[in-house]
């Protein structure tokens, strides 16, 4: 109906500064672009045919002439831990080996592959975007459990491999569930040229931001196809504790 996030472009925070950030590439994010980011990550994820897994985002410039993102707000998406779905899942604690197996479990099972292949999605591009603050408080859950979507991409676009945080590979992980690149995606990863990725994501990342993404994306393919399955043991996402992976 109308309604909106605004959010300021944000610098870092002290920990991310001094290099004590929990996600290890969070420290090569650029300063003050998270606005860009924000709307970049939709504009990527829109590119590869994700409409739906990232809010509409744009830039806009303040009065203040300050930048923000402006991220479209769905009331029937709240976080996770807000979720109905998550709490009649707690309350009744069926299914629950892992926060995202139980979110999959409990899915009515007619829509339950298409929410699997959603979270598979996200941790493919969370790898490509190198997102450093992929944990589970920034899982939107549908009030009826059918469904999901994924904020807060300020910290996306740094350097590196195992800087991302990607919690929802950690819980399928943890709970025994293979995670590998969806069909679908993958072969829209194939057919996309670095040009592609200027015109799709250029105009919000910097061109050495894109270059790495497009890297991750085939060196996600290429170690995919040798093992059948994106390896947790080789990605190695950071943890959501400051303790090592």
């Amino acid at each position: 109906n109308g309604r909106a996030l605004l959010k300021p472009a944000q610098e870092h925070s002290e920990a991310v500064t001094r290099g004590n950030s929990v996600s290890e590439g969070a420290g090569t994010v650029p300063h003050g672009r998270g606005a860009h980011h924000e709307a970049g990550a939709y504009h990527a994820h829109v590119m590869f045919g994700l409409n739906d897994h990232v809010p509409p985002t744009a830039v806009r410039q303040g009065d203040d002439n300050r930048m923000y993102s402006m991220q479209s707000w769905d009331e029937d998406k709240p976080p996770l831990a807000k979720s109905e779905a998550m709490q009649k899942m707690l309350k009744n604690n069926t299914g629950v080996t892992g926060i995202v197996s139980g979110i999959i479990n409990n899915c009515p099972a007619d829509k339950r592959d298409a929410l699997k292949e959603k979270m598979m999605s996200h941790v493919a591009m969370s790898i490509v975007l190198n997102h450093n603050d992929a944990h589970m408080g920034n899982v939107l859950l549908s009030n009826d459990g059918t469904d999901v979507a994924f904020i807060d991409n300020t910290t996306t676009g740094g350097t590196g491999l195992e800087g991302h945080k990607n919690s929802v590979f950690q819980s399928m992980h943890q709970s025994g569930m293979h995670t590998k690149i969806p069909d679908k995606l993958n072969e829209r990863f194939s057919k996309t040229t670095f040009k592609d990725m200027q015109r799709g994501m250029g105009e919000h990342y910097k061109d050495w931001q894109v270059g790495q993404s497009f890297l991750r994306m085939r060196f996600a393919q290429t170690l995919q196809a040798r093992d059948g399955k994106l390896n947790y043991e080789f990605f190695r996402p950071t943890t959501s504790t400051p303790h090592g992976h």
